[in-house]
């Protein structure tokens, strides 16, 4: 089993008045603050921005998760259908790209 670097999934978000928390759900443990933009100060669409990006760090291990069994599910088809390892490779880059970025490799 390959030990995870990054607090576990699933995390939630729990919203405050200036900033928006993200949490395990699991032990409550924090993970991160996505402080929000003033809406009388700043653009309202800025705020729904903030509140956007909060949303997309709370949802990063199901997606990396996500994008390792896309790999699995795309390597097992390759090998059914014989496709050639540069085709499947060219095909999946994104997603290794993405996922090597989130593991703090390089992509």
């Amino acid at each position: 089993m390959i030990k995870i670097k990054h607090t576990p999934g699933p995390w939630a978000l729990e919203p405050k008045n200036d900033h928006i928390n993200i949490f395990a759900k699991a032990d409550g443990f924090p993970v991160a603050m996505v402080e929000l933009s003033n809406p009388t100060v700043n653009d309202y669409n800025r705020l729904e921005e903030d509140k956007a990006n909060a949303t997309l760090i709370a949802a990063a291990p199901d997606l990396l998760l996500a994008a390792k069994d896309a790999v699995l599910f795309l390597n097992g088809i390759a090998e059914s259908f014989k496709i050639p390892e540069e085709m499947k490779k060219l095909a999946m880059k994104g997603l290794t790209d993405s996922i090597a970025k989130a593991e703090g490799g390089v992509a």
